[in-house]
């Protein structure tokens, strides 16, 4: 409307000022026409000419304007009518002065009626006054506001509308007012729907028994739910801003900052999680976490919702321990029925297998239990015994009576043969029918055999109580013999025939010596004097010395890293050496002996009759004629010999050594196959050894002594006969000497010669005294009066360790009975002089 208005003023000024200049020029040439000459007429004619051309120009242009100026009102109403809101022109007073076509069509009302109605009739009652606020006609302005009301069609329907006023110009009066007009009922019912929709989330999210966390892009936590805050105890405030793995349990975060790496990929995923409660215990959850993104795509950051599973983990621990329990309880009741040192089994009463223990199953020949159910005697190891196993059965479950503990032998898958202690018993249900048998068995074998052992063991009891009484006299007759003939050597010259007979008679005595060291090695005085020793130096000096002269060989086969045993070296050294005579002469024509030796573990698996430990195994094979199989459990027995010369004393010999020794020795053989003897002794824990010293062929002169010795000796010696031969040879050697027959005697001889001055220079005791006290009392005795004094012990028989270890026991010196008398001289010298 302004542009229109301007273009008319515009047109209306240019005619006027046109009309004003052919007004002036008429007046113009009138006056000059009286005057003007023709030539002067006609140039007033052209001008005039010239101005019509020019007016009707104006015209033309002003004609233009006005079309121009109408069709710009044209599309100017056409755009205020057909905008997409409404427009209205109001009155001071508030009544409507000018509408467009849309506002109309909002208000549901034709233009013509539209007009000088009050506008705020079309706004509903209630929300008058927010109008009535903004436009204040009685102010005379309306300033430029806008509000949103609820406003009323003429047909009663109520939408939403926005309303923008401003003022309508400065130049009226009063002062008009202009209302821009705008639909939002749809933007309303779509916020009211958001709010509602808003107000359901809020409330889903504030009440749902899940947990919702939100993280934002640096990973941290920008919105919780309630049933966070109550799942693991902490305030809002003490969760938001906070990084997830703060609340993880400590051993999962490590795996929590993989998880991280996947969703910053993009990635999403379901897993427990263990969280840290306020209070410090475990929470265990399930979390589904989402991989949040923005338009573009890029992660910004993470959302989770968390169930609490710690019930439900609870009831699977529990059912666990629970399953773990039973499996548990059932383990240890199939860990006893296995652990029992007995074979347990069961049938029915077809004679079929129900069920068994691992023991009975192992002896079947089955892996486990499970693959003996079902099957029967014939199809086992002990086929051979089926019959006669199945005949038992039966008589017990139509019987219904037990057989306890009786003996049987049975095969195995290998073929050995053993001994059982069987008991079986009918299986009985609640109401005492037979529905089966159930059996146990012992396998009694070792026992048997131990029984055997036990029969040796009595038998070497027996003799060792003869042999240790025969080889104490024994050693003493032989010490009055070995003593005198050394004794008779002093007094004859030795380029004389008589002292080459007595030379060959102290051999013979000296070969006695040895037949009594194998008597006493029955006796408890031949107990073994132990130390560490080397067994490779032990087997090869005693093999040398065993087939010197012999036809047969020795073949060594010792590991290098054997162990070294604790032992006595000369007893054992007699127990490989009464093999190793027994191999050769197995071998007339002599051959090859083999001796194995090798480092060995003993435990409950191996069937031998030792302590469980480590011990070393010392096998020697012949290649003779082997032996018979009636003999095999013979052959350890005293004076059980199969050769037409010897006393059957060899082997029982080295049986009773081992015995001591706390090994085993065990024989196999197969006539026409040769015989292994093999000895298990046990190893010592010293990780050294000393090496067994080469032995010597019996020396029958000493070196030679100086002719006279000096000195006060005491012996006590209960034997008359080697108490006169040491008192008369000593004597002969230039010593004083007196003899007591026990301790007590002894110990009083003693003391007299400390009271007059006349001290004794060595003591000579026998150790043991039938009746009396003995060496080893009375040594402590004198001793308590003379802790300087040197006393020798002498004895052929001695179950103490006083002759490994004499220096414990007080003594000086420690000799052997039977022993020549250069022996004693040379102790006695050494004594003396030390």
């Amino acid at each position: 409307m302004t542009s229109a208005k301007k273009q008319d003023k515009e047109f209306a000024a240019l005619r006027g000022s046109m009309e004003k200049s052919l007004g002036e020029g008429g007046t113009h040439s009138s006056e000059q026409a009286d005057a003007s000459t023709p030539e002067e007429m006609r140039l007033t004619f052209h001008e005039l000419a010239a101005y019509q051309l020019e007016l009707e120009k104006q015209n033309e242009k002003l004609r233009q304007a006005q079309a121009e100026l109408d069709d710009s009102r044209a599309r100017y109403f056409d755009l205020y009518d057909l905008a997409p809101v409404g427009y209205c022109t109001l009155s001071g007073q508030g009544l409507i002065l000018e509408a467009n076509l849309t506002a109309c069509n909002l208000l549901g009302i034709a233009r013509d009626t539209m007009y000088s109605q009050p506008f705020i009739r079309f706004i509903c009652e209630q929300d008058r006054d927010i109008f009535t606020l903004r436009h204040k006609p009685e102010a005379g302005s309306c300033e430029p506001d806008e509000c949103e009301l609820r406003m009323v069609k003429e047909d009663g329907t109520i939408f939403w509308a926005h309303l923008a006023t401003t003022d309508g110009g400065r130049s009226r009066k009063p002062r008009e007012c202009r209302v821009v007009l705008t639909d939002i009922t749809e933007r309303k019912e779509t916020e009211a729907a958001l709010r509602q929709s808003e107000a359901r989330y809020r409330e889903i999210v504030n009440t749902a028994r899940e947990g919702i966390w939100v993280l934002d892009g640096d990973w941290l936590t920008s919105f919780v739910n309630p049933y966070i805050t109550e799942l693991l105890g902490y305030e809002p405030a003490e969760i938001e801003g906070r990084p997830f793995d703060h609340f993880i349990w400590p051993e999962d975060t490590d795996d929590h900052a993989q998880l991280i790496q996947e969703r910053q990929r993009g990635l999403n995923g379901t897993y427990e999680r263990r969280l840290r409660h306020k209070d410090g215990h475990i929470v265990w959850t399930i979390v589904s976490a989402t991989a949040r993104k923005d338009d573009l795509g890029r992660v910004v950051g993470s959302f989770a919702m968390l169930t609490d599973i710690t019930a439900r983990k609870m009831a699977e621990e529990e059912l666990q321990q629970s399953e773990q329990k039973t499996r548990e309880a059932q383990n240890f009741l199939q860990l006893v029925l296995d652990t029992i040192p007995v074979r347990i089994f069961w049938k029915d009463t077809n004679l079929r297998y129900l069920g068994c223990n691992r023991l009975f199953a192992e002896d079947a020949g089955c892996r486990s239990p499970q693959e003996l159910i079902g099957r029967d005697d014939y199809s086992l190891g002990w086929h051979e015994q089926a019959e006669s196993y199945r005949r038992d059965d039966a008589e017990i479950i139509r019987t219904g009576s037990s057989k306890v503990q009786y003996e049987e032998v049975q095969t195995t898958p290998d073929g050995r043969k053993i001994w059982l202690s069987t008991t079986k018993v009918p299986l009985r249900n609640t109401d005492g029918r037979v529905l089966g048998v159930l059996g146990t068995y012992e396998e009694i074998s070792r026992r048997k055999q131990a029984d055997e052992e036990i029969v040796k063991i009595q038998n070497l009891e027996s003799l060792s109580l003869f042999a240790g009484t025969l080889a104490h006299n024994f050693s003493n007759i032989l010490m009055v013999i070995l003593g005198n003939i050394s004794f008779a050597k002093m007094l004859v010259a030795p380029d004389t025939a008589a002292y080459q007979r007595l030379v060959t008679a102290e051999s013979a005595s000296l070969q006695a010596k040895d037949l009594t060291r194998q008597f006493l090695t029955f006796a408890q005085g031949g107990a073994p004097e132990k130390k560490s020793i080397s067994v490779t130096e032990t087997i090869k000096n005693y093999g040398q010395i065993a087939l010197s002269g012999a036809q047969s060989t020795c073949e060594y086969r010792i590991d290098a890293d054997v162990w070294p045993i604790e032992a006595d070296e000369s007893q054992i050294g007699q127990a490989l050496t009464n093999i190793l005579i027994n191999a050769d002469q197995s071998m007339p024509k002599g051959g090859t002996i083999s001796v194995q030796c090798q480092n060995v573990h003993i435990n409950a698996q191996q069937d031998l009759p030792l302590e469980h430990g480590r011990y070393v195994q010392i096998s020697i094979t012949d290649q003779g004629s082997g032996i018979a199989k009636e003999y095999l459990n013979k052959i350890f027995d005293p004076y059980f010999t199969t050769k037409k010369t010897g006393c059957g004393l060899g082997l029982a010999s080295t049986y009773s050594i081992v015995k001591k020794h706390g090994g085993h020795i065990d024989v196999s053989s197969q006539p026409g196959s040769g015989t292994t003897f093999t000895l298990y002794l046990p190893a010592s824990d010293v990780s050294t050894a000393s090496a067994a010293p080469p032995l010597a062929t019996t020396v029958n002169v000493l070196p030679s002594l100086s002719q006279q010795g000096t000195g006060k000796i005491l012996i006590m010696d209960d034997h008359d006969m080697v108490g006169e031969i040491l008192t008369n040879a000593l004597q002969k050697y230039g010593y004083t000497v007196e003899l007591t027959r026990d301790g007590e005697e002894a110990l009083i001889k003693y003391a007299e010669a400390q009271q007059a001055e006349q001290p004794f220079d060595v003591v000579i005791m026998d150790l043991l005294v039938p009746g009396g006290m003995g060496g080893k009392e009375a040594t402590q005795k004198i001793l308590d009066l003379d802790p300087d004094a040197k006393v020798i012990v002498s004895s052929g028989y001695c179950h103490d360790p006083i002759r490994t270890d004499h220096k414990s026991y007080g003594f000086s010196a420690v000799i052997t009975k039977p022993y020549r008398i250069e022996e004693l001289l040379r102790q006695l010298q050494g004594l003396l002089h030390a």
